[in-house]
């Protein structure tokens, strides 16, 4: 059995006084996060991207020297994520996250109407499709024609993540999960890598 330590209480940005009790989670945390507002479809493990809608809230601050939270909040206005296509790759942002160790702007997610943490680093679960082929252990994931479902990079694009797992169900149709490391980045199959030497 695999289990990770969680604290109780609110979740907090800044340094508190606030006493916590250490308590077991129900699943061992993996990354960190952070909040977003999404559609209301949008889902743990989802591939989520940028839309033309926006969400305005209103955030605190802190002094960055002594972590203490000012008064004073200031207005921020952030794009409402969906889940992501093929067909705007260009705009694909990240993972949502499964089972953070720590989601940061809990304004945002006490403000939003479906507040979801995206995953910035660490490992998540991923939906994935074998619509671009069977996935293996290092292969760079982007969004496929599924919403919201990962499938393997073959073409220049951005990807969200390099596979920690396989995953080779034959049917393209089919949605399975796999743990997946987050690393935003851009992929291009006529680039090879060989010690010092790029080739083209």
């Amino acid at each position: 059995t695999i289990a990770g330590l969680c604290h109780s209480g609110t979740d907090v940005d800044v340094a508190t006084d606030t006493t916590r009790d250490i308590v077991a989670c129900s699943a061992a945390p993996d990354d960190y996060a952070e909040w977003y507002e999404t559609e209301a479809d949008v889902e743990f493990g989802d591939v989520v991207e940028l839309t033309d809608k926006t969400f305005t809230y209103f955030a605190s601050q802190s002094d960055p020297f002594t972590g203490q939270i000012l008064k004073d909040k200031v207005v921020k206005t952030l794009p409402v994520l969906r889940r992501a296509t093929t067909n705007s790759s260009q705009k694909i942002l990240g993972i949502i996250s499964t089972s953070p160790i720590q989601a940061i702007g809990s304004d945002l997610k006490e403000q939003g109407s479906h507040p979801m943490p995206v995953a910035l680093a660490g490992r998540v679960p991923l939906k994935v499709t074998s619509e671009n082929g069977p996935i293996e252990i290092g292969d760079y994931l982007t969004s496929s024609s599924t919403p919201g479902v990962a499938m393997k990079a073959a073409e220049n694009g951005p990807t969200i993540g390099k596979a920690l797992a396989s995953y080779n169900n034959p049917d393209p149709s089919a949605v399975g999960k796999i743990i997946t490391f987050v690393n935003n980045s851009w992929y291009n199959p006529d680039i090879i890598v060989r010690g010092d030497i790029t080739e083209l």
